[in-house]
């Protein structure tokens, strides 16, 4: 699932790593649409992310970045009836939270 379009059409499963256009490094995506203080002002980024294979090891490895900021899916998250609910309702539910989405 290389192509950019298809990675924008839906937001990326649990599991899922990715490189992203600023980066080298695979990056396992370990949640999604997190909450997120910047400037004293709360809002989400798509993804929260830790490298891989290390993972988190002092809990301050976190990389927020958006969809957009996928150039490239490496492997492809496990994908149930739950996680194609999730996935399906994913933009209706972000665009309804009252939070503002930060760019990153």
């Amino acid at each position: 699932m290389n192509n950019t379009e298809e990675i924008f059409d839906t937001i990326l499963p649990i599991g899922s790593i990715v490189l992203t256009e600023n980066g080298e490094v695979p990056l396992m995506i370990v949640g999604r649409a997190s909450l997120f203080e910047q400037d004293g002002e709360t809002g989400y980024f798509d993804y929260s992310a830790v490298t891989y294979p290390q993972g988190v090891t002092d809990g301050k490895e976190f990389i927020f970045f958006n969809r957009e900021n996928v150039s490239s899916t490496i492997y492809f998250g496990y994908v149930n009836a739950e996680e194609q609910e999730f996935a399906s309702k994913y933009d209706s539910l972000v665009s309804n939270s009252g939070y503002e989405k930060f760019i990153s």
